[in-house]
């Protein structure tokens, strides 16, 4: 749509507008019209907004079950694998600022401990900021490659297979 071509309202359903728009822009931009949504289509679209690459990943933020935030980051060297790992925040002393994790690895990663999964998230330090002040004792931060999983709906906690 902000590149003019039609693709609708944002309703999150993939229809036959959408499918049009995608394929007018694949014309337009010398890809094979497929109508269908890839990565050499993103990378395209990205270029075409002049907005850089595409983020590597996702950080979604609930709180009570309900959704607080989400933001794209980059994850550095992106083709290696994270596996999923869990980090609980540690009860916090009143002289202190800073939150002390504890890690443990659910599935594990060729040579990935929870502490380097987590070193290769990058964000903005605006968002950092912004999790900060939602962050207390027993906050959960989960670093995954597997995504969310299907039982991750509006009211839920989240969920990620492994």
């Amino acid at each position: 749509n902000e590149l003019g071509f039609g693709a609708g309202p944002p309703d999150g359903l993939f229809g036959q507008r959408t499918a049009g728009a995608i394929r007018n822009f694949q014309e337009i931009n010398g890809l094979t019209p497929t109508g269908q949504f890839d990565d050499e289509l993103m990378l395209a679209l990205y270029e075409a907004r002049g907005t850089g690459d595409p983020p590597t990943g996702h950080l979604y933020v609930r709180q009570n079950h309900r959704d607080v935030f989400d933001v794209n980051v980059a994850i550095k060297d992106p083709d290696r694998p994270l596996g999923t790992h869990l980090f609980t925040a540690l009860p916090m002393r009143d002289i202190d600022t800073t939150a002390r994790w504890i890690g443990m690895t659910a599935s594990p990663a060729d040579g990935m401990t929870p502490g380097i999964a987590l070193d290769r998230v990058v964000m903005p330090d605006a968002v950092r900021e912004r999790l900060s002040l939602l962050l207390t004792s027993g906050s959960s931060l989960i670093v995954s490659d597997r995504g969310l999983g299907p039982e991750t709906g509006k009211g839920t906690d989240f969920i990620v297979l492994t």
